[in-house]
């Protein structure tokens, strides 16, 4: 506070000192006439009868005047303080807090994708956090308790939780503004039954895991704080209702002991998602496998082409050296060759598969398996008649008695590659599972990991 009067700090009101002040001046007026008193009774001095009675007058007035600024000082209604304008609070703006599943934009449904790829449904349960007043800055959101029973499940941490959309630059650090709804993500279950906590990236690194806190369906009371610049804490408690069906357990407001549902309202029905196209999913992904692959052996393969007919002069020019005239046993030689030549191609296409399955994130699923083998063995056998039919001039010189067709000559190559190609798909799961995706799938495996 700033006061009107800088003289005499020990003084706490400008009343009491103009107080004192008409004290001491009606001291100064009576002084004389005591003065005159004295010495009129002791040495018989004449006594000045107006004089006196004028001073002694203004004296009186002045006392009273000193009294009226000491009442006005002893009534608190009437004590003035001024305080500086630049200091003066303006009133705190209050976060509200609404959520329930017939609250517009407190349930929303998304897609995910497991570690295979494949596309999942995920329902996220949020709060609407919003203000009447001006703009706030700095919120952030907490979890910071999970109750089951009247018994703690989880809490002594503060989780923070992430505004949607949860991978936006501001998801932690939120601006609300005036009348328009922000959404805080508490919690997201997917349709293959796994909860998990919004958290940035989705990831829960405490304990214990999530799968141990929501083992069991009922009622689970969860407990988040909202806060912001320049505002006091907004704690909601929250009733989650855990059905163990994604589509039918929904986030509820708490408040005095009752859930915040507006009469008459129903709970909205479970949503009936289109279906999801998954051998699309499934093609999509292997025509992009495919075309990753092809981008690798396709330029090889075609340098195969004149590199084995060369190849196969340089053998019949070593027959042509020895004196050797055409003869079955000459074509039985150059069809050895054809045969190395077909699984080395399929080493190529194999070797170019591998490369593009490393280069993707997705696990190799037993359909994606089969569809590829499927493309495998339709190359290999696209390069053997390819080859066959390369040879064919040896062979209409020789004139053997039983010719391999291209599927005699590709039988071992493609028996080779296929179990080659089994091992490939062992390893890249095996690699996959051990170094899952850091973000949603990462909770499944401590939650599992901290139950054992």
């Amino acid at each position: 506070m700033r006061w009107h009067k800088e003289i005499g700090r020990s003084i706490r009101d400008n009343a009491v000192y103009e107080g004192f002040r008409f004290v001491i001046f009606a001291l100064i007026a009576a002084a004389w006439p005591a003065i005159n008193g004295v010495l009129h009774g002791v040495w018989n001095e004449p006594w000045y009868w107006k004089l006196n009675g004028v001073l002694i007058a203004i004296a009186i007035v002045l006392f009273v005047v000193a009294l009226v600024k000491f009442f006005s000082v002893r009534k608190p209604a009437s004590a003035q303080i001024v305080a500086d304008p630049e200091f003066v609070a303006e009133p705190k703006s209050k976060l509200k807090i609404e959520c329930g599943p017939n609250i517009e934009g407190c349930v929303a449904t998304a897609m995910w994708r497991d570690p295979a790829g494949a596309a999942m449904p995920v329902r996220f349960l949020r709060i609407a956090v919003f203000t009447d007043s001006p703009s706030i800055t700095g919120c952030k959101g907490f979890l910071t308790r999970i109750e089951s029973g009247g018994k703690k499940r989880w809490g002594g941490e503060s989780a923070p939780l992430t505004f949607a959309p949860g991978e936006a630059d501001d998801a932690l650090l939120k601006t609300i503004y005036s009348k328009v709804p922000a959404f805080l993500d508490v919690l997201a279950v997917t349709s293959a039954g796994d909860i998990h906590v919004c958290t940035k990236g989705r990831q829960w690194l405490y304990l214990p895991g999530l799968h141990q806190i929501f083992s069991e369906v009922g009622d689970y009371v969860v407990t988040v704080v909202v806060t912001g610049d320049g505002i006091s804490s907004e704690t909601s408690f929250l009733r989650f209702n855990w059905t163990g069906n994604w589509q039918t357990s929904f986030l509820t407001l708490i408040e005095n002991g009752q859930n915040m549902v507006s009469q008459g309202t129903a709970a909205p029905q479970p949503l009936q998602l289109p279906e999801i196209d998954y051998t699309r999913e499934r093609r999509m992904q292997e025509v992009e496998l495919t075309r990753l692959a092809e981008n690798w052996f396709r330029p090889r393969l075609n340098d195969r082409v004149a590199a084995f007919r060369k190849a196969g002069q340089r053998k019949l020019g070593e027959f042509t050296a020895r004196g050797w005239t055409a003869s079955p046993h000459m074509y039985g030689a150059v069809e050895i060759l054809a045969g190395e030549e077909i699984e080395l191609r399929g080493n190529i296409i194999l070797e170019g598969y591998a490369k593009a399955l490393t280069a993707t994130a997705s696990a190799v699923t037993p359909v994606l398996q089969s569809e590829i083998q499927h493309d495998l063995n339709a190359l290999i056998t696209a390069e053997s008649e390819q080859v066959r039919q390369s040879i064919q001039y040896v062979a209409d010189a020789c004139k053997p008695s039983m010719p391999k067709d291209a599927a005699a000559l590709r039988a071992s190559a493609i028996v080779k590659i296929a179990a080659d190609f089994d091992l490939l798909c062992a390893r890249v799961n095996r690699e996959r599972s051990a170094t899952p995706p850091p973000e949603w799938f990462l909770n499944r495996r401590l939650s599992r990991e901290s139950d054992s």
